[in-house]
């Protein structure tokens, strides 16, 4: 979530190559309505966007019980690009 074009278009085409779906914002009340429309996996935020900088989205999203963030355990496969490798 970055009020910069060509940031929010890089990361979108970094993760998408790896087989994440994206979804992006352009301020941050844009943020809050979709990490509250559907719960991310992972939220890259900015600092200083408009309407709402990323420290009050974080502050918003850490206040909420719906929205704070939990301890998540990956149970897929673990060859997966965005989980480190595992060595025996």
């Amino acid at each position: 979530m970055d009020d910069e074009p060509f940031n929010v278009d890089y990361l979108e085409q970094e993760l998408e190559d790896l087989g994440c779906t994206t979804v992006s914002a352009r301020n941050g009340q844009e943020a809050l309505d979709h990490v509250t429309a559907q719960a991310p996996d992972l939220i890259l935020l900015g600092v200083m966007m408009p309407i709402m900088n990323g420290f009050m989205v974080c502050r918003i999203l850490k206040g909420s019980e719906e929205t704070r963030l939990k301890e998540r355990r990956y149970h897929g496969d673990a060859s997966h690009p965005l989980l480190p490798s595992r060595r025996s």
